[in-house]
């Protein structure tokens, strides 16, 4: 029996090893007579009938291990980015979780905790990120100290600051919530203890297997409807007609809210004909898809530098400086940035921000304006915030956030708390990694030329510092934005161009309310040239945001209007036909042109 006894601990302890006895907490129930306690009730030690409970085992308690609560918040003084003296009795429990959770779950093979810390700012996201840094370090020094007490004498390898995930994110307060808000600190902590429940399985035809599907290939976002007849006989179809694939049938409507062209999801199983050539339909909706991009590419460059669209944006860019300067005097560093990233930035200097007015070329007059606009002072000065379209908040939630923008996140939050580098080799080790997803163009390229206030911020040693937002975020397939433009060949990048939609909003109501003569459609085009040739938004985008924008203007000048088809490049104000074809189509034609040459339509 012994000998039994002990084969059978032996397999179990195999099979499941059990943690050593001092790492245990053991518990023993009590109760009045032998076999009341809850535990011995349900095992039914003392009785012949079945437990109510198969093979009762007590479970582990974990006592100092669990974080409580899973975000914690620290306040910071007004105009103040250090953790004040406050907040050390708060930062120093947060890191005696964080040293004793990460040293368990390192013992026992699980993953070391990830921790965000999110800072607030109520004008500017900077604010914010200032917070977030200085209450990420203080917390990384805390949680240093303590893992090397913790680890002194103890037999390597130890766990070091760096193993840990620190991701770094900030967020700007809107004015209308309370100040308080907008000087917080939150910390949230994932201590990988609770698992996740598996995703449902599809369910298999009776008799067979459940079996699993790879996710279906990535679709096209640039193809055009299949609407319309098939292949037309001895006339030219008008420009925008969509080429449709035999056998559809016709539909009129590119509307956002159509249904879809296709199902959601193709099965992964090869069709028979997955070999055969490629018809002329599928071969004509890829080439309206590599025309519209290289088109798309011309035409932000030829916009840039249209001297009409400069000279717009300036005369709103002054417009709303006069006006600061009477209401808000020490706010006129608002207009200016300091970030890298951000094409067009000069500094917040008075003597920068004026030259930009008297000389600046598009780019910098966007950036302007931008910064006057996004952080609400253009909108106060006009009586308030404008309502948010609901369409572009509806479509908002299937925004997110790259892979390539996350994992270089956390990258820079491991630099921050890793005590080994130097501050110059924290910076080089990011800058490298921040390169592949900057634009990708020579300095001396770029259209308009840098400026020599415009260069310090926009170049460094290993070239451009601009980032996409499409290196930022991304849309996911299975939206209804995704889905409406593959149907009407939309190129789709981040979504509906929220920032169009209010910068025409702002230019009508400053032509209401200022008496400010502004062309929407040449705002509307710098828009375009800007949200390009940035790598924002694609054609299709920025026209949706302007199309919301319009329609609440009454009596908008309806050749403004959008037309979300194949035919989208042959209208695009100031522009004339005859320009697009001479200085930005290829070959002197139009995306569905160069499509329509592949089905021999005469």
């Amino acid at each position: 029996m012994d000998q039994s006894r002990a084969r059978a601990r032996d397999a179990v302890r195999a099979a499941a090893p059990v943690l050593d006895d001092k790492d245990q907490w053991f518990f023993r129930a009590y109760s009045k007579r032998p076999g009341e306690s809850a535990h011995a009730v349900n095992a039914a030690l003392l009785s012949d009938r079945s437990p109510a409970v198969s093979n009762p085992l007590t479970r582990v308690a974990l006592h100092g291990h669990a974080l409580r609560p899973d975000r914690r918040n620290v306040r910071f003084a007004e105009q103040q980015h250090t953790p004040s003296a406050d907040a050390d009795e708060n930062l120093d429990a947060l890191a005696l979780s964080l040293a004793r959770t990460g040293l368990w779950n390192h013992a026992n093979g699980l993953p070391l905790p990830t921790v965000t810390v999110t800072g607030h700012g109520n004008r500017s996201r900077a604010s914010g990120q200032k917070r977030a840094e200085a209450l990420g370090k203080a917390l990384g020094d805390r949680l240093s100290r303590l893992l090397r007490t913790f680890q002194d004498g103890t037999p390597g390898p130890h766990v070091r600051l760096s193993d840990f995930t620190l991701t770094l994110d900030a967020q700007r307060v809107r004015r209308a919530t309370d100040p308080d808000r907008g000087r917080v600190v939150t910390v949230d902590i994932d201590d990988h203890r609770h698992t996740s429940p598996p995703a449902p399985a599809r369910p298999a035809p009776a008799g067979e297997p459940p079996r699993t599907e790879p996710p279906a290939p990535p679709r096209p976002t640039a193809d055009p409807a299949a609407s319309g007849t098939s292949r037309p006989t001895g006339t030219e179809p008008r420009p925008g007609t969509p080429l449709t694939r035999p056998g559809t049938t016709e539909s009129s409507t590119t509307s956002s809210h159509r249904e879809p062209a296709r199902p959601g999801r193709r099965s992964a199983t090869p069709s028979p004909d997955r070999g055969a050539p490629v018809p002329a339909w599928g071969q004509a909706r890829i080439r309206y898809a590599e025309e519209s991009v290289a088109f798309e590419r011309r035409l932000a460059e030829h916009l840039a530098e249209n001297e009409a669209v400069t000279e717009e944006f300036r005369t709103m860019a002054r417009a709303v400086w006069a006006r600061a300067r009477q209401q808000y005097p020490g706010a006129l560093a608002t207009f200016g940035s300091e970030n890298p990233s951000m094409p067009g930035t000069v500094g917040t200097s008075r003597p920068a921000l004026q030259q930009v007015l008297r000389t600046g070329h598009l780019r910098e007059l966007v950036t302007f304006l931008f910064q006057g606009i996004s952080s609400d002072l253009v909108p106060e000065m006009l009586g308030g915030r404008e309502d948010p379209d609901p369409e572009i908040g509806q479509e908002r939630p299937s925004r997110r956030r790259a892979a390539g923008r996350a994992e270089l996140e956390r990258l820079a939050a491991q630099l921050n708390l890793d005590d080994t580098l130097s501050v110059a080799e924290k910076q080089a080790a990011l800058a490298r990694a921040t390169r592949e997803h900057t634009v990708q163009r020579d300095p001396d390229g770029v259209r308009p030329p840098l400026s020599r206030a415009e260069r310090p911020f926009a170049v460094n040693y290993l070239g451009l510092t601009r980032m996409p937002a499409s290196s930022v975020y991304d849309l996911a397939m299975n939206t209804g934005l995704q889905e409406a433009s593959e149907d009407t060949g939309g190129l789709v990048l981040t979504g509906t161009a929220g920032l169009t939609y209010r910068f025409l909003v702002h230019a009508a109501r400053m032509r209401d309310q200022w008496g400010i003569d502004l062309d929407l459609g040449l705002i509307r085009a710098g828009m375009i040239a800007m949200s390009l040739s940035a790598g924002h938004h694609s054609f299709h985008e920025v026209m949706r945001g302007a199309q919301l924008a319009l329609d609440t203007v009454p009596g908008h000048d309806p050749v403004l209007d959008y037309q979300d088809d194949w035919g989208r490049y042959w209208n695009v104000y100031p522009l004339t036909e005859q320009e697009l074809r001479e200085r930005v189509a290829r070959d002197g034609l139009f995306p569905d042109e160069h499509a329509r040459a592949l089905l021999d339509v005469t």
